[in-house]
């Protein structure tokens, strides 16, 4: 149920993001045409890492070892 909770919250964090990202974008456009190709690459940039975090997040509640999956073996 808690897993649920946190990507339900991740979600919307990312809704809200979203949101910000295209007005940004929106405004970059009239503003600065140059600099507006880069904001929808920043945009999904930082929706794909709070996604990874979700995920991250939830596996850790589910009880797996995160910090494993992270960390460098060295073999």
């Amino acid at each position: 149920m808690k897993s649920a909770t946190i990507f339900v919250g991740f979600w919307m964090f990312v809704r809200l993001v979203n949101g910000f990202g295209l007005a940004i974008e929106r405004g970059a456009r009239e503003r600065s045409p140059g600099t507006a190709g880069f904001v929808p690459v920043a945009r999904k940039t930082v929706i794909v890492i709070m996604w990874m975090i979700a995920v991250l997040m939830a596996l850790q509640n589910l009880g797996y070892s995160v910090t494993s999956l992270l960390a460098r073996s060295e073999a």
